[in-house]
């Protein structure tokens, strides 16, 4: 689940992401929130702004100076909630599984906020503006 706020002049923060997985019995909880923090920063970068541009046959984006990537002071306030585990005994991996959910739950929230409903990424090509 995503919170966000968008201003009348389209300027989108996320403001909080809350994200609840099943991945059974959980052996190091820090390893555990580390993983879906860490899929989660990189779903929301892959949403809001990962984009390569081809110009005249060469990529524009040749260092990171030209790419833009979510920075320490942009990212929520992410919350891990370990009571839906099950406590199944089977151990399952975390791997890439946070990274998904992430952009749709940010486009729902835009919804919600704006009547907006974005269909590509990365949402900073999209005109969020409204009043």
């Amino acid at each position: 689940m995503a919170h966000v706020k968008v201003t009348t002049e389209g300027e989108l923060t996320v403001k909080q992401v809350d994200i609840a997985f099943d991945c059974g019995r959980v052996v190091n909880r820090d390893a555990v929130r580390a993983q879906i923090e860490g899929g989660t920063i990189f779903g929301m970068n892959m949403t809001l702004n990962e984009q390569m541009t081809i110009k005249d046959g060469a990529m524009v984006e040749t260092n990171f100076d030209r790419y833009p990537v979510l920075r320490s002071n942009s990212v929520p306030k992410i919350n891990v909630h370990f009571d839906a585990l099950s406590g199944h005994e089977r151990f399952d991996i975390i791997g890439e599984a946070p990274v998904g959910p992430v952009g749709p739950a940010i486009g729902n929230a835009i919804f919600q906020a704006t009547g907006i409903r974005l269909r590509s990424t990365p949402f900073r090509n999209h005109s969020l503006k409204w009043s």
